[in-house]
């Protein structure tokens, strides 16, 4: 099934977000979603790179948290995935959806290829 192809190549590579930045000393090294310190943090992105290309590497649409079981539930558990939704919405505001979808149709368009080169070195 899909999942277990999910889980599949998670389990080949599961610190493939160990090279993204860990923490920031404005939000700390906690998961910001469950609040726990774990060795598996990572930025993740709110709105998917698919629907928002423009402000993937934009601050506020990234969240530091841990891999399993928080960023893991949010693609997996409908039901988890609404009170990590809910979570969010303390952190960002009530209208953070809103506020990333006019960050994205506004700001100017990004060159990905050359971003991806920036966050190799």
């Amino acid at each position: 099934s899909e999942d277990s192809e999910f889980i599949k190549r998670t389990q080949r590579n599961p610190n493939r977000h160990s090279s993204r930045k860990k923490s920031d000393p404005k939000r700390g090294n906690r998961c910001e979603i469950c609040g726990r310190a774990s060795p598996n943090l990572g930025l993740f992105h709110i709105l998917p790179q698919s629907t928002a290309r423009r402000i993937i590497f934009n601050e506020e649409n990234l969240l530091i948290s841990c891999w399993l079981p928080c960023h893991f539930l949010w693609h997996q558990d409908y039901f988890k995935a609404r009170e990590i939704y809910k979570r969010i919405e303390q952190l960002r505001g009530a209208d953070f959806e809103q506020k990333l979808k006019l960050m994205d149709r506004t700001a100017p368009k990004l060159d990905i290829k050359l971003w991806y080169e920036v966050l190799k070195r």
